[in-house]
């Protein structure tokens, strides 16, 4: 599959968060769906994508080294 603005945004929330299950109960969806959206299998629904840019905006506007509590 081709990389899109979805999967590049769903797998930066991944590494953000520190793992799939992670991401996966953050936005209250399947392991499955998160590892489909990450893989340009399918797209992720609008509210859980704002969730994911929401998750990557807040990590990128903290300084390096202070945790982020989600």
């Amino acid at each position: 599959m081709a990389e899109t603005v979805y999967t590049r945004t769903i797998r930066r929330a991944i590494e953000t968060l520190g793992g799939v299950v992670a991401l996966a109960g953050k936005l209250g969806v399947t392991v499955a769906e998160i590892d489909a959206w990450a893989a340009g299998v399918e797209d992720p629904p609008p509210a859980a994508f704002l969730a994911a840019i929401d998750i990557v905006a807040q990590c990128w506007s903290t300084p390096r080294g202070v945790a982020v509590k989600f």
